[in-house]
């Protein structure tokens, strides 16, 4: 990154264990596409998996040192942590400035759990047989239906690794570290 001595960031990227996801959902790899079933619909109490529920208490963690500051907080994924990131900002929304998903998914009521002024891009292949855009499209929909500052990216002969395509936007980082929460939307979760 050509640009890292001007961004300082502290920047943490979590895994989930083999036996874990991070988002609740039935899913089928036999089929092709693979079938996804999102389960966390936010109106109905649903225990986040262990993996979520590990990511919230590090967010938390994070966000209490003195040396982050809490306006400038982001998060970002791909395939099931894209999936992982349209989830934990429904579960706090005050949290984060902006969100990237690339080839997730999720259910679209989901979104009215978001902040209203939470900005977020979406990015997905078209050909993807793994994480079908279909989802993106319906969230992309569902957003702007609510108003939401969101785009969505759609790469046309690219499948399931559209992150590469994603990360070559020449403007990916600087327009997530531009972002900021303002003080209307700063809340204990």
């Amino acid at each position: 990154m050509q640009h890292r001595a001007d961004a300082q960031a502290i920047v943490v990227f979590p895994q989930v264990r083999t036996d874990d996801y991070w988002v609740n959902a039935n899913i089928n790899r036999q089929s092709d596409p693979f079938e996804f079933e999102y389960l966390y619909d936010g109106q109905h109490p649903l225990t986040p998996t262990p993996a979520m529920t590990g990511l919230l208490t590090l967010v938390d963690s994070m966000i209490s040192r003195k040396d982050v500051d809490p306006t400038r907080v982001y998060v970002m994924g791909l395939s099931m942590g894209g999936m992982g990131t349209l989830e934990i900002v429904a579960r706090r929304p005050h949290t984060f400035a902006a969100a990237i998903a690339i080839c997730g998914g999720a259910r679209t009521d989901i979104v009215n759990l978001y902040r209203q002024s939470l900005p977020i891009r979406l990015y997905h292949g078209e050909q993807d047989r793994v994480v079908i855009p279909q989802f993106s499209r319906d969230l992309y929909a569902a957003m702007r239906a609510r108003g939401m500052d969101v785009s969505l990216t759609l790469y046309p002969d690219t499948g399931h690794d559209s992150w590469h395509n994603a990360f070559a936007e020449p403007d990916l980082l600087s327009w997530l570290l531009s972002q900021r929460l303002n003080g209307g939307d700063i809340r204990a979760e």
